[in-house]
């Protein structure tokens, strides 16, 4: 199980950094281990429409340890916005031949996808479920 998650990570990661532009070489280490900032959250049954500034909300995928680290520090007075600050244990599960992010063993957050520069977690579109946008965050 762990080497399914461990190169499904990479896949995902992988991708991500071959699509770059500048000629800097990661290693899947580095990429895995990469902070996203959470860009926007949609849908749910109110119709929420949220966005967020670069690096207000950040998580990073530890690899070596299965953690999700998050630093949450949106103080706005938003319907959702993720995970609050913490560590959180993360598997990446595989149905029907999609990857779903796990967390704390029975949390499903949704499937998990990415493309280019851009993380997506879709727990649900287009009936009352969220889609959250992550973006590589550099300082």
């Amino acid at each position: 199980m762990k080497n399914k998650l461990f190169i499904s990570l990479i896949c995902l990661f992988t991708l991500i950094t071959s699509c770059s532009n500048n000629d800097d070489t990661t290693t899947n280490e580095e990429a895995i281990n990469i902070p996203w900032s959470l860009k926007s959250v949609i849908g749910g049954l109110v119709g929420t429409n949220d966005t967020f500034v670069m690096g207000t909300i950040l998580w990073t995928f530890d690899d070596s340890t299965n953690t999700l680290i998050v630093l949450n520090n949106n103080t706005e007075d938003v319907i959702y916005d993720g995970l609050q600050t913490g560590s959180y244990n993360y598997t990446i599960s595989t149905i029907d031949g999609l990857d779903y992010l796990i967390v704390d063993g029975s949390n499903n957050l949704g499937k998990i996808e990415s493309i280019n520069n851009e993380l997506t977690l879709d727990n649900g579109l287009p009936l009352d479920g969220l889609f959250l946008t992550f973006e590589t965050y550099t300082p």
